[in-house]
């Protein structure tokens, strides 16, 4: 009799389970949002509705039924947060991408001894990468060569330190280069361990970076300020003014702006380039 209530029992917490409906209310996404603004700096106002969808999904996927349920697990469990963080930030890039950018910085490093830079997003490290490997096939790559590579997306992280890339990541790279630095397995393309020596790749928030002794001569931040809000942008671009050398240069995206950012001016007309006044 006992066996057959037990049985009944468990029953009927299944039926509820399966009973159990989402429930997505718009206000208690927008409270994640605000946090993750509060957090990080990003704004999704103008991408609101395609993100809630996200967050939707991603609130499935982990069998959470509402966004208030949501909420109380990232604030419970940080890897879940970062899971989020992990999803939202999520960007295609590729080797290569502005190159104009590129070619002009080693015309800099032709009058400099040494080369401090800070890469800022650097997602999955094709950025960074693009700048080593065009500085070799140039033949200026030296010791004197430092990036230092900073996301809050993690998965990119580990993939910028795994330095294996896809077919398409690597389409825009000369024949040459893919085939002399690059091991091909399968689908993917391993970069040469040769130019790990240079990068270090940290997660970190830019809004929580420091001045230290060693400043940069080369600040980039490609296509981050659309994520933010003018208030936000401002205090981006100050941190950048504090980080930088004196007549440091700062690289942004062509989605980033459409102005000179406040105590700079325009250092090359082909791309988004600006050197600290």
């Amino acid at each position: 009799m006992l066996g057959w209530l037990l049985g009944k029992t468990d029953k009927q917490k299944e039926e509820q389970e399966v009973q159990k409906e989402y429930s997505f209310s718009d206000l208690e996404a927008k409270e994640i949002l605000i946090e993750i603004k509060s957090n990080y700096g990003l704004d999704y106002s103008k991408q609101e509705f395609i993100t809630m969808k996200k967050l939707e999904r991603f609130a499935k996927l982990h069998n959470l039924f509402s966004f208030k349920e949501l909420q109380e697990e990232i604030k419970k469990e940080h890897t879940l947060y970062e899971k989020l963080i992990n999803m939202l930030t999520v960007g295609e890039t590729y080797f290569y991408r502005e190159l104009g950018q590129i070619e002009h910085l080693a015309e800099v490093l032709q009058n400099k001894k040494s080369l401090n830079i800070l890469s800022a997003p650097c997602s999955s490290g094709e950025e960074v990468y693009s700048i080593l490997l065009y500085l070799q096939s140039k033949k200026l790559l030296s010791n004197a060569i430092k990036i230092k590579g900073i996301d809050i997306n993690s998965d990119a992280l580990g993939k910028a330190r795994e330095g294996v890339y896809s077919e398409r990541s690597t389409s825009q790279l000369p024949h040459e280069i893919r085939q002399q630095y690059f091991t091909k397995k399968e689908n993917a393309y391993k970069l040469d361990e040769h130019f790990k020596q240079y990068v270090e790749f940290h997660r970190a928030n830019v809004f929580e970076l420091r001045e230290g002794i060693d400043k940069y001569d080369i600040i980039l931040s490609r296509n981050m300020l659309i994520y933010f809000d003018e208030e936000k942008k401002k205090k981006v671009i100050e941190k950048f003014k504090t980080l930088l050398k004196e007549d440091g240069l700062l690289c942004l995206g062509h989605a980033d702006i459409s102005f000179i950012p406040d105590g700079f001016t325009k250092e090359n007309a082909r791309s988004n380039i600006y050197k600290l006044l």
